[in-house]
């Protein structure tokens, strides 16, 4: 049997020889052509162990070419540890370094990107917020949009000490922390960390994988907008530890969410997805059918005809995998492996890159001696492989391989340095005839000769020597010495039938969205014969066939008119092909970029909504099934609705869009907000003493029972804080009016209250009385005081005031503003008690003496 098992295998080969460079490199980051000249190029760290040098590369026709270089300068002490582009704004694109420093704490370097160059100077160098400063040694940066707003943030990913993951947004020249996440189980082991990004849940937002790789790999995904704590994964820990993780997702069972591929060092390729239960999300881990020791890296090969993924592993042998949904499973189907024949047969490492829209993989391999570059180009399709060695029915491939009615000529063993002289065969088939002018046999086979045939034949060639003379008696005789020198041969011939898929039935009319189910026949006249389908076009858009020539296509949503894809058949020797045309009738498609709002209470929200693609000749009502009260939209799009106290919290509801063939719905989410109150505060002016401490727990609700409310000091004296239960606290130490400023947050909209801390120091007397005065005098004691104060304790558009009062004194004693005034008699003669007391209206000082009242002799 030549041909039954050919279709699906396994085949290497070394291939042309890779290149020699000065010094290795390690492939970063696929810049994505960023100078805009049609060429691939990469950013690149040096090969060195602390690396101190990035640059960035154009691939071109199997070179690099330097287009754009940064070193990290002299007076910083560390090393570059990661890069990204990045657009925090969806307009402007950056590139992003980050760096390790022992002293310094900033860790990002930000380049500008001007007309696709890239300036050689930093336009900042980043250091995070204060309450993070402390962070050090970033490994790893993920670009993840976390608040769904369609511009980019920063996912950092730091190593110990502080290991966790820091989502970051930019914004007036700063980086702003949005969320933390990892360090609930990060900080119990010092393994290397993995981070991932994809829509794993299928909400359109973008989720975070991160795992602690050791031993046994633990994770957690953080699903975008789900509760804080991360999700764990069933099944991960018992494939030990990982050689890697893809950094992005791809949706292979375009079904849900999506699908991040990793390996695992023992058990081979796997991949990771969340699957809804109800209310309940649950991450699953699936082994596919490839076993491979280790892997390396592995690229998602997105130009390719059908989906793809590109390995390659620690020494150089690349692998490409289709990848095909097996019922509710992903697993391999066809693939095919390469090995990159580097003469450093064993390298410290191997680094590479994958640009999948030219379908190139390049690979640096180095040791401590030599370093070797490679460049891999790849079809868009995996066109299955005929090993002949599996086919063979009697141990043997045959010599030959003919198509039945072809006209054929074919070569039989001959020696050009002899004489030809006869040809003899018992076994040729009819039509073949021996042509001793080309040296060859031809033949024009038929159906009656498909299959194995073998023919065995002599052929005979004259040797001639020289003349030998030879004498008997008186006869003397000259002879030609001649030798005939025989060779006998066999031919094994296989005759194949061209397989013909032709006549089949190749028009359909179809819909978009809808689910395309077709077996095309083939005809094979060979009987052991094994055929495989596959489809020429570069671009499939989700089109396969299997090995009985079974279509599917999940039409993609947004196609109308005719679409037509070549499908071919093979029987590993001859193919034929059939363009199938597609009718499209476009499917509404209906894909709005925000589907979750926010609205105050009584406020307006006014949104348009339109299907994603609007075609002339259809026209489209709108409608809200079970909308809530006062919620409106007319057959232009426009939605209007002012919700009431009433309607607080999230409303879910559908906006559906129909043509009147089709239709297309999209969930809506609105959180009407209500503000919060605060309920329990203190006076709006407190009086309080220099040094005495104040505090005080405000209360506050909210009408959205889920909302987590924040208490906040907008302004104060230094030192005053407020806890998170609303507690206020201060040790005074200012004087006259301190004012605070709190507020109570929802997060969207808030309240606050504005009050007055009086601080008073108590008034002093600081004069001495009169001790003694004669009789006939008349004693005048000004009272003088210290007060810090320079405010009234009521408002602080006015001046202190001090009150003075007489306690307790002779009758004739009066004061008056600060003077103490006594006329003298002789009723006084002698001693007299003297009380007096000022007070600022809060606090007061009181001053007691005797006067001697003396008579003059």
């Amino acid at each position: 049997m030549l041909k039954n098992i050919y279709f699906i295998f396994l085949f290497c080969y070394l291939f042309a020889n890779p290149i020699t460079i000065d010094s290795g490199i390690n492939f970063i980051l696929n810049t994505n052509d960023i100078n805009n000249n049609n060429k691939n190029d990469v950013l690149c760290f040096e090969n060195k162990a602390i690396v101190r040098n990035v640059e960035i590369y154009d691939v071109d026709n199997k070179s690099l070419k330097s287009i754009w270089q940064f070193s990290l300068p002299d007076s910083l002490i560390g090393y570059f540890t990661d890069a990204t582009l990045v657009s925090f704004n969806n307009k402007t694109n950056h590139l992003l370094v980050s760096v390790a420093l022992s002293n310094n704490n900033k860790s990002l370097f930000l380049f500008d990107i001007i007309n696709g160059q890239v300036n050689p100077k930093p336009l900042s160098f980043l250091n995070l917020p204060e309450k993070y400063i402390h962070y050090k040694n970033p490994i790893q940066l993920t670009i993840v949009d976390w608040d769904n707003d369609n511009d980019d943030e920063i996912a950092i990913t730091f190593s110990s000490p502080f290991r966790s993951i820091l989502i970051c947004d930019f914004e007036n020249e700063n980086l702003l922390v949005m969320d933390e996440i990892g360090k609930d189980f990060l900080t119990n082991s010092y393994s290397p960390i993995l981070t991932g990004i994809g829509d794993l849940n299928g909400d359109n937002k973008d989720d975070i994988i991160v795992v602690d790789n050791g031993i046994k790999a633990n994770a957690r995904i953080y699903l975008n907008g789900m509760k804080s704590d991360g999700l764990r994964i069933l099944g991960l820990k018992d494939i030990g530890q990982l050689s890697f993780l893809s950094k992005s997702s791809v949706n292979f069972d375009y079904d849900g969410g999506d699908e991040i591929f990793f390996a695992s060092k023992q058990f081979g390729l796997h991949y990771i997805f969340v699957e809804s239960i109800g209310m309940v999300n649950q991450a699953v881990t699936v082994k596919t059918e490839l076993l491979i020791d280790d892997i390396n890296k592995i690229y998602i090969s997105g130009a390719s005809s059908n989906n793809q993924i590109v390995t390659i592993d620690p020494v150089g042998k690349i692998g490409r995998y289709e990848i095909i949904k097996n019922e509710t499973d992903l697993s391999v189907g066809i693939y095919e492996n390469k090995i990159i024949n580097f003469s450093i047969k064993r390298p410290n490492d191997i680094s590479s890159i994958y640009f999948a829209k030219s379908k190139q993989l390049v690979a640096c391999a180095y040791d401590d001696i030599k370093s070797e570059l490679y460049f891999y180009n790849h079809k868009s399709y995996i066109e299955p492989a005929v090993d002949y060695s599996l086919q063979r029915q009697d141990k043997r491939s045959p010599d030959i391989i003919v198509i039945a009615y072809d006209s054929t000529f074919f070569d039989i063993s001959w020696m050009d340095t002899l004489q030809f002289y006869e040809f003899k065969s018992k076994s040729l088939l009819n039509n073949m005839k021996f042509n001793k002018n080309k040296k060859s046999i031809s033949w024009i086979p038929t159906v009656n000769n498909l299959g194995f045939n073998e023919i065995f034949y002599d052929i005979s060639f004259k040797y001639t020597d020289n003349f030998e003379s030879i004498s008997e008696d008186t006869l003397t005789q000259v002879i030609l010495n001649e030798k005939i020198i025989t060779k006998t041969d066999s031919i094994l011939i296989y005759v194949n039938d061209k397989p013909n898929i032709q006549d089949n039935f190749s028009t359909f009319d179809v819909f978009g969205g809808d689910d395309f189910n077709h077996r095309f026949l083939s005809v094979d006249k060979n009987v052991d014969t094994k055929l495989t389908y596959y489809f020429l076009n570069d671009s499939l858009n989700g089109i396969a066939v299997d090995d009985s020539g079974y279509v599917s296509w999940k039409i993609p949503q947004k196609f109308k008119g005719v679409k037509s894809f070549d499908l071919c058949v093979d029987d590993s020797i001859e193919k034929d092909s059939i363009k199938i045309n597609f009718n499209i009738h476009p499917k509404l498609y209906f894909f709005p970029d925000d589907t979750t709002y926010r609205v105050e209470v009584n406020e307006p929200i006014n949104l348009m909504f339109r299907p994603d693609t609007i075609y002339s000749f259809n026209t489209y009502t709108y409608s809200i099934p079970n909308s809530p009260v006062n919620m409106s939209i007319d057959n232009s799009g426009n939605f209007s609705w002012t919700p009431n106290s009433s309607q607080i919290d999230i409303k879910n509801f559908l906006v559906v869009i129909s043509d009147g063939k089709t239709s297309a719905e999209a969930e809506i989410s609105i959180n009407v907000n209500d503000k919060p109150v605060i309920t329990l505060t203190p006076p709006k002016i407190i009086h309080i003493s220099v040094g005495e401490n104040f505090s005080f727990k405000f209360n506050g609700n909210d009408p959205n029972q889920e909302n987590e409310l924040y208490w906040k000091l907008i302004q104060g004296p230094e030192n005053m804080t407020i806890l998170s239960d609303g507690t206020l606290n201060w040790l005074s130490s200012g004087i006259d009016f301190e004012n605070y400023i709190i507020q109570l947050s929802d997060g969207y909209v808030h309240e606050t209250f504005e009050g007055l801390i009086y601080v008073n120091a108590q008034p002093r007397i600081v004069s001495d009385p009169p001790k003694t005065i004669n009789i006939g005098d008349t004693l005048i004691y000004e009272i003088l005081h210290e007060d810090q104060n320079k405010l009234s304790f009521n408002s602080s558009s006015e001046k202190n005031f001090i009150e003075y009062k007489i306690l307790s004194a002779p009758d004739d004693c009066s004061i008056d503003n600060n003077i103490l005034k006594w006329p003298i008699s002789e009723k006084y003669l002698g001693y007299n008690s003297i009380n007096i007391s000022i007070s600022d209206g809060i606090e007061k000082d009181s001053q007691s003496f005797n006067v001697f009242v003396n008579d003059i002799p």
